[in-house]
C-alpha cells in the first residue's frame, strides 16, 4: 500500500515534474499533460494558482519614470473564466507563461461559467505612490 504524501509535497513534487528538462539540442522539453489523482488536483492547481499569484506580484515592479517596464500584459489570475489582464514588466514574463504552462499541463482549468463583468485594460505606467516601491499601474 503506498503512503499518502501530503498534497503540498505531492504539489511541488509534480510542478517540478511539469517543469520538463532541457532536450538534447539545448531546448527545453515540453511538458507532458499529466492525469492528476483526483484528490491531488485541488490542492495542485491551488499551488500553482498561488506561484502565478507571486509571479504577478513580483512582474508589477518597475522603474519609476521607465512606462516601457510595464510593457507586457498577462492575466491576473489562472482560474478567472474572464481573463482580465494587468500590466507586467516584460523581464517577468518568461516566470509567468513557465507557471501558465505548468497550470495547463496539469490539466487545471478556470472555473466553467460566464464573464459577468468587465475587465479595464492594462495600463502601461509605473507608478510609484509615496512610500511605496515602484509598480505597473
Amino acid at each position: 500500500m503506498r503512503s499518502a504524501r501530503p498534497p503540498l509535497l505531492a504539489a511541488l513534487a509534480l510542478s517540478a515534474a511539469l517543469l520538463g528538462r532541457p532536450g538534447r539540442a539545448g531546448g527545453a522539453a515540453a511538458p507532458a499533460r499529466q492525469a492528476l489523482p483526483a484528490a491531488d488536483a485541488p490542492a495542485i492547481c491551488a499551488a500553482l494558482g498561488a506561484d502565478y499569484a507571486a509571479a504577478v506580484s513580483a512582474a508589477q515592479v518597475c522603474h519609476a519614470g521607465e512606462d516601457a517596464t510595464c510593457g507586457a500584459a498577462r492575466v491576473r489570475v489562472l482560474d478567472d473564466p474572464c481573463r482580465c489582464e494587468v500590466a507586467v514588466n516584460p523581464a517577468g514574463v518568461a516566470r509567468l507563461d513557465a507557471v501558465a504552462a505548468r497550470y495547463r499541463a496539469a490539466a487545471c482549468a478556470p472555473p466553467a461559467g460566464l464573464c459577468t463583468r468587465r475587465c479595464r485594460a492594462p495600463v502601461a505606467r509605473c507608478e510609484a505612490p509615496a512610500g511605496e516601491p515602484a509598480r505597473c499601474g
